[in-house]
């Protein structure tokens, strides 16, 4: 190990059948952290870049408009990292769709969805919200009817778990958490550090981004779930950003960059338990920061710029009201069909398709099945401009 790091926790031997391996153990919250010169710049830089889109948010007149389709992209972008196959516009055309159910993976996606909308309603209501009271519910919405909902959603697991490739035996496993027993005093001292974070404590005297960092790895290292713990921590992150007032909204698509950067990411957080190289990992996860941070205040305002644009088109040709609030509509989802639109806007259905076809009249609106049952329609260039916040910044 190098001098420099300091252990990050210790190796416990498991009693039998899984005596072959050793399981690790973290330390409490906060690690000895050195701040080099290069983890401060990056610090600087991801704390730049993250009052810069705040900022863009802030002056939108409706913050709806990015934090809806923004939310989407993180559900898709997580819960790819866990093998899901389904793509932004899956998801979108999913919540559209009136006459087929969504794919396994799909209602994967749209759990986690739920689960970061409950999270981000309890915040709001009060950052002291984040506890594990709130971890066991997210957990719960995440799993309900999907792959993993026999796995006790919502209950710290019980028995011994390893990460590994399927099926391999524990001797082979690239890392072996905590023992369960272990699991309810590690989760209840990392609640602890939340709460201290939260409240400013002096123990928990660190810049709000690593202390972020920090957080996340921890707890994928305890491994509290028996599924889903990728998800979840992920989900807390931006959490966590808006208990501390960084963000207002969740706007910010780090998952985006971790499955990017898959490889890396998992490295960092093994490089913890394995050299205790926490500075590492604050490292990756604060350059993902100021990359997501980037992007995704260039995609605000080409959002806004696009609303804005079909602002000034309806107002050019004395579009009633009712075309207004369908085109900021599509701003939460780019997909529509005229029940939909009707459901939403509380219209009649001929009165729907004629705001429909206002839209399509004006170039913002495409129909996209090439039925004349059963159509639906795309503001594509609205759904290329929600994608490109998961691209690395230009």
């Amino acid at each position: 190990m190098d001098p420099t790091r300091r252990p990050s926790g210790r190796n416990v031997r498991l009693p039998r059948p899984y005596d072959a391996a050793e399981a690790f153990v973290p330390h409490d919250l906060p690690p000895a952290l050195d701040y080099s010169p290069r983890l401060v710049s990056r610090l600087s830089r991801a704390d730049w870049a993250l009052g810069r889109v705040s900022s863009t948010a802030a002056l939108v007149p409706n913050p709806e408009l990015l934090v809806e389709p923004l939310l989407r992209m993180e559900a898709v972008f997580s819960s790819r990292i866990e093998g899901t196959q389904t793509t932004p516009e899956q998801l979108f055309r999913a919540e559209v769709a009136e006459d087929t159910a969504p794919d396994d993976d799909t209602r994967e996606v749209l759990n986690y969805l739920k689960a970061m909308e409950l999270g981000t309603r309890r915040i709001g209501e009060a950052p002291a919200n984040l506890d594990l009271n709130l971890v066991r519910q997210l957990h719960r919405e995440l799993l309900a009817d999907v792959r993993g909902g026999d796995k006790t959603p919502g209950r710290f697991r019980e028995i011994t778990v390893w990460v590994g490739r399927p099926r391999q035996p524990i001797e082979y496993a690239s890392y072996v958490p905590p023992p369960w027993e272990s699991v309810g005093p590690l989760m209840q001292a990392w609640e602890a550090y939340v709460r201290g974070c939260i409240a400013g404590a002096p123990e928990a005297d660190a810049p709000a981004l690593v202390q972020c960092a920090l957080l996340h790895a921890q707890f994928e290292m305890i491994h509290p779930f028996l599924d889903g713990n990728g998800r979840i921590g992920r989900l807390l992150m931006s959490l966590f950003l808006m208990a501390r007032g960084l963000i207002q909204h969740p706007v910010l698509l780090l998952s985006a960059h971790f499955e990017r950067n898959r490889e890396e990411y998992y490295d960092c957080l093994l490089g913890i338990s394995r050299q205790g190289d926490w500075a590492g990992w604050v490292a990756f996860f604060l350059q993902a920061v100021e990359e997501q941070s980037l992007t995704a205040d260039r995609a605000a305002k080409a959002i806004v710029e696009l609303r804005n644009e079909g602002q000034r088109k309806l107002q050019a040709v004395g579009a009633p009201a009712y075309v207004f609030a369908l085109l900021d509509r599509l701003f939460e989802n780019p997909y529509t069909t005229a029940k939909r639109t009707a459901q939403q806007l509380g219209l009649h259905f001929q009165t729907a398709q004629r705001a429909i076809h206002q839209l399509q009249d004006l170039g913002f609106l495409e129909e996209i099945t090439g039925r004349r049952r059963g159509q639906q329609f795309c503001a594509r260039e609205l759904l290329q401009a929600i994608e490109a916040s998961a691209g690395p910044p230009r």
